[in-house]
């Protein structure tokens, strides 16, 4: 079958389609935009998402457009213009972020909305009963927790392909769930920008577009990407670290040990939702065996409301 992936980073558009391919072989994962839109239009990718920033009530009354769009893409993937141009499957993939952390189900009552905010652009009854149709069968919504480097802390391989130091000590263990990461690093959780003196050099213009996401405002032991810079960490950069997400990023993620990933028992849920949308879509389990534990119920196949608008919402 063939499966278009929709994701909203350049580092899943760039890799997910490869580790997806791996864990399921036989199936061709592509992602969207095509690399064809991408060479006419290099500023077009990724999709963008709505969770990178806090979603209140109001983005449930009216979802925002670019949460339309992922709809309004997903459904072109599997009911375009040629029957040999479309997808059997679609998967929106979108990070979860540390904005929303805290509301996952906001993030899927978004999602809906934007899905029934999608078929109400169709006038009549009979088009968006047949829209709503493909939706439901063909098109799901999935979240990585609370961004995709966090499985890089459920392979350590994952780490040094991402470009950890060897003998740098990583304060993540085979207990703590990747979906719920935190890490009590003291170097890390007391690191200042003065750690960091190429940056500190920079005109204060380029210092905000230069500075490692650990030294932002959200919460560091809570930021995956942010420690994984900080494990990269090269103060002689004026970005201060040399870990970058489209190329060493993109190499771990293409390689991600499954096997080490998913023998993690009891964690991972969302993911974990993800592979059981794919086995059941596909006819296929995963090349590498999952380990004993839930699925996250919200963003599960078989954990659908009354009335679903996607495939597992």
């Amino acid at each position: 079958m063939r499966v278009a992936i929709l994701p909203t980073g350049r580092l899943e558009w760039k890799g997910l389609p490869t580790a997806l391919e791996r864990l399921f072989p036989g199936h061709t994962f592509t992602a969207v935009p095509s690399a064809a839109e991408v060479e006419v239009d290099p500023n077009c990718y990724p999709l963008k998402g709505f969770t990178d920033s806090t979603l209140g009530a109001n983005h449930e009354a009216e979802p925002p457009p670019v949460a339309v769009n992922l709809v309004q893409r997903a459904y072109g993937a599997v009911h375009a213009g040629q029957p040999e141009q479309s997808f059997d499957l679609a998967l929106i993939v979108d990070d979860l972020e540390l904005f929303n952390a805290h509301q996952p189900d906001r993030v899927v009552q978004v999602m809906r909305a934007a899905a029934l905010a999608f078929l109400n652009r169709f006038q009549t009854p009979k088009m968006r009963s047949r829209v709503a149709t493909v939706l439901r069968q063909q098109v799901s919504f999935h979240l990585a927790a609370p961004m995709v480097e966090s499985w890089f802390f459920g392979d350590p391989d994952s780490l040094k392909r991402a470009g950890v130091p060897h003998g740098v000590t990583v304060c993540f263990g085979a207990t703590d769930d990747p979906e719920r990461f935190v890490t009590n690093d003291p170097d890390f959780l007391t690191a200042a920008q003065a750690d960091c003196p190429a940056l500190m050099a920079m005109p204060t213009s380029r210092q905000k577009k230069l500075r490692p996401k650990w030294l932002g405002a959200l919460p560091r032991e809570r930021h995956p990407k942010g420690y994984l810079q900080w494990l990269c960490r090269a103060p002689t950069l004026e970005c201060c670290t040399t870990y970058s997400e489209t190329h060493a990023g993109v190499d771990a993620l293409k390689s991600l040990s499954w096997g080490a990933l998913l023998s993690r028992p009891n964690q991972l849920g969302m993911l974990r939702s993800l592979i059981e949308d794919l086995t059941d879509a596909l006819g296929s389990p995963p090349s590498a065996p999952l380990a004993p534990g839930a699925v996250f119920p919200l963003t599960s196949r078989h954990a659908l409301p009354p009335s679903p608008t996607l495939r597992n919402l």
